[in-house]
């Protein structure tokens, strides 16, 4: 008769799956300030204070659409809130670490600058925005890599 292999403990599996569900949200909030036109955004928020969508774009020197699809994007991963003031719309960075973790990369960078710029060389090319599905529930969410 052949022996059967021990199954994994559940724990396991489940500490397993939550660890990847954790990374996955990870890569989804840094996917957030991977596109230069929202780290452009954020930074001016940090140095700017709050704005409305025209100011970000005369800031940025974007179409009107563009800033908003970005702002979209970082309000889904917890960037930047926003506020109604009679017509317009208000934006700013949500929560003071934002400004601590643009910091500890900027020191991170400063070390590893060459390599990242070999890594990465097309930088500066615009890619496109993120994309948003409609879950089963009907909402709306943002998901950085298409992906629900």
């Amino acid at each position: 008769m052949r022996e059967q292999m021990p199954m994994p403990p559940i724990e396991r599996r489940d500490d397993r799956a939550l660890v990847e569900q954790r990374q996955e949200t990870e890569a989804r909030f840094f996917h957030g300030l991977s596109d230069l036109t929202r780290l452009r955004i954020v930074e001016t928020l940090l140095d700017e204070g709050e704005q409305n969508v025209w100011q970000l774009v005369e800031a940025l020197g974007q179409s009107q659409d563009r800033v908003s699809n970005h702002l979209a994007c970082l309000r889904w991963c917890g960037y930047v809130d926003s506020r109604r003031e009679g017509m317009y719309v208000y934006h700013r960075v949500s929560d003071p670490r934002v400004r601590q973790l643009i910091a500890l990369a900027r020191s991170i960078i400063a070390e590893n600058a060459t390599a990242i710029l070999n890594v990465y060389p097309d930088i500066g090319e615009e890619k496109p925005t993120c994309s948003r599905r409609r879950h089963a529930d009907g909402a709306r969410r943002h998901t950085g890599n298409g992906v629900a």
